[in-house]
């Protein structure tokens, strides 16, 4: 059985991604024998705004006020931005 929570906010964000598999059914996929890195591409700058469900939002803001612990933004196959 598996219960509400909320990823993406509050207090416990790490907490539940951590804990996952107390919460929802899980399996694990085992790491490559050979794994391959992230082949750097050219840099990708983040909008300092953007639209969202009709509304305008301030990105800074909005990845603080969702307790982002980390972000990858990936352009084809090549890591562009990395916080």
């Amino acid at each position: 059985m598996t219960r509400p929570i909320h990823l993406f906010g509050g207090g416990s964000q790490v907490e539940n991604f951590r804990e996952m598999s107390t919460i929802y059914p899980v399996r694990v996929i085992r790491r490559s024998s050979r794994p391959v890195p992230l082949r750097s591409g050219p840099s990708v700058e983040l909008p300092s705004r953007f639209a969202f469900e009709g509304r305008e939002m301030d990105t800074t803001e909005f990845l603080a006020d969702m307790q982002t612990t980390g972000l990858l933004v990936l352009k084809d196959d090549r890591l562009g931005f990395e916080r």
